[in-house]
């Protein structure tokens, strides 16, 4: 099949305009309605030599009949299929704009702001597709077209199966790519469900917000390798390739790319309220909390108040112009960073006084090293206790009250807005 399509008029309603893709399956057509040249649509003509091929065949067919029997926003759409030049040829709903792959490989990665709403859509329409029974099976960038909205849309479900459907696939042979395999999708893809897609769809998400994919990444990693991983390895770190990213999201991500089925999201819609509650959260935080404050910035009304920096997870101590709070995040900072020092003071002081004192009681003065005994005790109770107990009292405190809302305070952090706290107060007391 070559270009001899361009120019000619199908079923008596789609004229063809021109080629717009090419592939080892087939070209891809751009054509509009005789009768309505503003609608367009996609052309999806599968090679003469392929056709009589079963698998092959089999699944164009397959994937026209599955694909007309979904209708949502989030899905390309088939509206016809038919034989023609000894060909078959699928009519798509056409969608002007690119692919994710290719936004991807231009700009990297994607801010999450526009990465989620994007990504909800996608899961949106995956979650109807299972709901219809459907399995994608090959859920990745290049398979979700980008209209000049910016809605994203799902394609290209060539080897998708239906639950319960006897496989067309030929004995030993995979279907899917690497780079977006399940696990259970190498090992056992005759009896995979829809949880698989999830595993792809969190590895899109994971490339969306990183740029990267998280198993074969090196173009010089060979397929065999890179499905070994997908099996065996756990991704790295989002946060790693992007620190931006947030501990949140980065939760959402480990959950998704679990190996075990059962410890993932079992649905798209779970996995849609999980992006929707991390939403939420940070929408709900405090305005000023979007980015880390300034020197000036520190105290405003609040008397006390800790939040999380949106993009990299950091904590920091607000505190207002009145000494008992400024004192209250003085002990938070002094009981967070004494708490390891402490702690590692008791242990080698104690163990060598203790170790004194014992040679003294055996062998030497009983009653000095009795003395030393209590003293070692007394001095790690004063020092060691109120840096353990008052650091749980206080961020148990601040946890009820609310100020402590996620993680805890570094003692950087800390240090830093104390200091500019206590300028602040310098400042806004009136001269003596």
């Amino acid at each position: 099949m070559t270009t001899e399509l361009c120019g000619r008029i199908l079923r008596d309603r789609y004229r063809v305009v021109r080629r717009i893709g090419e592939g080892a399956m087939g070209h891809v057509y751009l054509a509009e309605h005789r009768q309505h040249p503003g609608v367009r649509f996609a052309l999806k003509v599968l090679r003469r030599n392929l056709v009589h091929q079963a698998t092959i065949g089999d699944r164009f067919r397959a994937e026209a009949a599955m694909l007309g029997r979904l209708d949502h926003p989030g899905i390309v759409r088939v509206h016809d299929c038919f034989e023609v030049d000894g060909s078959v040829c699928m009519v798509l709903a056409y969608v002007d704009g690119d692919s994710l792959g290719d936004r991807i490989q231009a700009q990297g990665a994607i801010d999450e702001s526009v990465a989620l709403p994007m990504f909800k859509t996608i899961l949106a329409a995956l979650d109807y597709a299972h709901q219809a029974g459907v399995i994608h099976r090959d859920v990745k960038p290049s398979n979700i077209l980008i209209d000049r909205d910016g809605q994203p849309h799902l394609c290209d479900f060539g080897i998708a199966k239906q639950v319960g459907q006897r496989g067309i696939t030929a004995a030993g042979m995979t279907l899917g790519t690497p780079q977006y395999m399940s696990p259970e999708q190498v090992q056992a893809p005759q009896s995979l469900d829809h949880r698989s897609d999830l595993y792809s769809a969190g590895i899109v998400l994971y490339e969306m917000l990183t740029g990267k994919v998280p198993f074969g990444d090196s173009p010089t990693e060979s397929d065999m390798a890179i499905l070994q991983q997908q099996v065996v390895r756990d991704p790295p770190d989002p946060r790693i390739i992007n620190p931006k990213l947030s501990d949140g999201l980065g939760k959402i991500l480990q959950k998704a790319l679990r190996k075990e089925p059962d410890q993932r999201y079992q649905g798209g819609s779970e996995f849609k309220r999980a992006i929707e509650q991390y939403e939420q959260g940070w929408a709900s935080r405090d305005p000023a909390s979007s980015r880390m404050p300034a020197a000036d910035e520190v105290g405003s009304t609040h008397r006390y108040a800790v939040y999380e920096h949106p993009t990299d997870g950091r904590t920091a101590i607000r505190t207002g112009f009145s000494w008992p709070a400024l004192c209250f995040g003085l002990f938070w900072m002094l009981a967070h960073r004494l708490y390891w020092q402490a702690a590692l003071w008791a242990v080698s002081g104690g163990v060598l006084g203790l170790m004194i004192a014992l040679v003294l009681i055996l062998y030497g003065d009983s009653s000095a090293g009795g003395l030393l005994l209590v003293l070692v005790m007394v001095t790690a109770a004063i020092w060691v206790l109120p840096a353990i107990f008052g650091h749980k009292w206080l961020e148990d405190a601040l946890l009820r009250r609310g100020y402590l809302r996620v993680g805890d305070v570094s003692a950087a952090t800390a240090d830093a807005a104390i200091m500019h706290a206590s300028s602040a107060q310098a400042r806004s007391s009136p001269a003596r």
